[in-house]
C-alpha cells in the first residue's frame, strides 16, 4: 500500500498530530444537522455553559422544526431560566471542545423565536472557555449584525453592520477566519471584514445568545480552508507527550458485552517502543470474561475511506491476547476490527454488529507474544485489504458499516496489550502506475 499516490475524492488537509493536552488538530469537516439526537437532547461531547451567569444555566435542546432548512430538527436555546430584566449582559454557551479548528469557514442557519431583552444569537469559534471566544451575532431586536471577542469575560465590539433580520424567519450567518483577518457575510452576502489578534490559537467550536433570547440553529457547518489548498489528510498518533496514567484527549474507554467493570487503559512508558519511550496500553484487563471486547477509541475524527496503520504488541493474556485497530465505529457495539493474536497465530477481520461479531476472512501467519508488530487496513467503499508486518493476507468486500465513525483500538478478554504509531490516512489511493501525470 505505501507505494501509491493518494487521489481525495474530497478536499482534506495534511495534519501531523503529538497527543498532549490538545484534541484532534483541524479537521476537513464538520456538520450538525441534530437529525438523529433525541428530543431535547444535545449533540455527544456538547456542554452548556454561560458567560457571567447570574442564575441557573439556560435550557437548550434539539426540538422538531418543519420549517427548518435542513431536516425537521434544529437545536434551541429554549428557555434561560430566569428574568432578564436587569440581567442582560449573560451569554449562554451551547459549545465542544471535541474539535479544535483555528482557521475556518463557519456557516449556521438561525431563527429568533423570541426576547424581550435581547433576541440576538449566532456561532463562537476559537473557544478557550466560557470566557473567552469570538462571536458573530445577528439581532433583529436592533437590527444589526455584529462581531465581537469576549476575553476574560468581558465583551468588545470589533466591528458591525445593519441588516433586515425579521424574527420568526431563517437566515444564514457566515464567517471566514484565516490567521487574523475575519470575513462576515448574512443571508449569503458580504458585509465586513476585520482583522483581529485577540486569539491565534485553535478552539472550540459552538452557538451562542444573550440574556432571554430563545433561538434556534440549523446546519451549523465548519469546514478549514486549508483543506481546499491541500490533496490528503493524515492523522499520526505519538504518545509521547501525554502523561503515563492519562490517555490522549477525546478517547474513552468502554466495552463490547462488558462483564465486570472497565479495563484499564492509559499511556505507559516502555523501552523499546517503536516510537520513543512511550505506548498507551491495555494494562489491566480487569476480567476475564472470554467474549468481552475492551475498547479504548475516539469519534472526534471520523474515517470512511483511507488507512489506518498501527504497531502492537502481545503481552500477557491466558485466554487471550488478541489486539488491533477499530474504524467506522458507530459505537460500542458496532463497527470493523483487525486483530492479530499470538496465542492462535492468526490475523482475522471482523465486524462487531449489535454486540455481536462475525468474521469476514481470516488467515494463518506467525505472530510471536512480546514482538512488535504493525497492522495496515485500506477500506475503500466496500473493499477492505488488511496487511500485517507489510504481508497482505486479508482481501474482503463488506457493505456492513458503509458510513464514517470513529477510530479506536481494541483487544479480546484478558489481552494486554500496548500500542503505538497509531496513524489515519484519508483518501482514495490508486496505483503509480494507473496514474496520468498529465492529470
Amino acid at each position: 500500500m505505501k507505494a501509491k499516490m493518494i487521489l481525495c475524492i474530497a478536499t482534506t488537509l495534511v495534519v501531523s498530530l503529538s497527543f498532549g493536552t490538545h484534541a484532534w488538530p483541524n479537521k476537513t469537516k464538520d456538520l450538525w444537522t441534530f437529525e438523529k439526537i433525541t428530543k431535547n437532547m444535545i449533540p455527544v461531547g456538547w456542554k452548556l455553559e454561560a458567560t457571567t451567569p447570574l442564575g441557573p444555566l439556560a435550557t437548550w435542546g434539539v426540538a422538531k422544526d418543519n420549517t427548518a432548512p435542513n431536516g425537521g430538527k434544529v437545536l434551541s436555546m429554549i428557555s434561560p431560566n430566569y428574568d432578564f430584566q436587569h440581567d442582560e449582559d449573560v451569554y449562554h454557551l451551547c459549545w465542544t471542545d471535541k474539535v479544535s479548528y483555528k482557521d475556518v469557514d463557519i456557516n449556521v442557519k438561525l431563527k429568533a423565536n423570541s426576547g424581550n431583552q435581547d433576541r440576538g444569537g449566532g456561532p463562537i469559534w476559537r473557544v478557550k472557555d466560557k470566557d473567552n471566544y469570538y462571536i458573530c451575532r445577528a439581532n433583529p431586536n436592533e437590527g444589526n449584525i455584529r462581531l465581537y471577542f469576549v476575553k476574560n469575560g468581558k465583551r468588545e465590539e470589533i466591528t458591525d453592520a445593519k441588516i433586515d433580520m425579521p424574527s420568526h424567519i431563517w437566515h444564514e450567518i457566515g464567517i471566514k477566519h484565516k490567521g487574523n483577518h475575519i470575513e462576515v457575510s448574512f443571508n449569503g452576502k458580504k458585509l465586513f471584514e476585520a482583522d483581529d489578534n485577540t486569539f491565534s490559537e485553535g478552539g472550540g467550536i459552538g452557538l451562542w445568545t444573550k440574556a432571554d433570547a430563545t433561538v434556534s440553529f440549523n446546519s451549523l457547518s465548519v469546514i478549514s480552508p486549508d483543506a481546499k489548498e491541500e490533496q490528503q489528510e493524515e492523522i499520526e498518533l505519538s504518545f509521547e507527550d501525554i502523561s503515563p496514567g492519562k490517555l490522549p484527549k477525546g478517547w474513552k474507554i468502554e466495552g463490547t458485552c462488558q462483564v465486570g467493570p472497565l479495563s484499564t487503559w492509559e499511556v505507559v512508558r516502555e523501552d523499546g517502543a517503536p516510537d520513543g519511550k512511550k505506548t498507551l496500553a491495555l494494562t489491566k484487563p480487569n476480567h476475564t470474561n472470554r467474549g468481552t471486547y475492551n475498547l479504548c477509541w475516539t469519534n472526534a475524527v471520523t474515517f470512511q475511506d483511507g488507512e489506518i496503520e498501527v504497531k502492537l504488541k502481545g503481552n500477557t493474556g491466558k485466554i487471550d491476547q488478541g489486539g488491533g485497530p477499530i474504524w467506522r465505529v458507530k459505537d460500542k457495539d458496532n463497527y470493523y476490527i483487525c486483530r492479530a493474536n499470538p496465542l492462535e497465530n492468526n490475523l482475522r477481520l471482523y465486524f462487531v454488529k449489535d454486540g455481536k461479531r462475525q468474521q469476514l476472512a481470516s488467515a494463518d501467519v506467525e505472530i510471536p507474544s512480546g514482538k512488535w508488530h504493525e497492522i495496515e487496513i485500506e477500506h475503500i467503499g466496500s473493499h477492505i485489504v488488511c496487511e500485517l508486518n507489510d504481508k497482505k493476507l486479508l482481501e474482503v468486500d463488506d457493505d456492513t458499516f458503509p458510513k464514517a465513525g470513529g477510530v479506536g483500538l481494541w483487544t479480546k478478554a484478558d489481552a494486554a496489550t500496548s500500542f503505538d504509531e497509531f496513524e489515519v490516512e484519508f483518501g482514495v489511493e490508486e496505483d503509480d502506475d494507473d496514474v496520468d501525470d498529465d492529470k
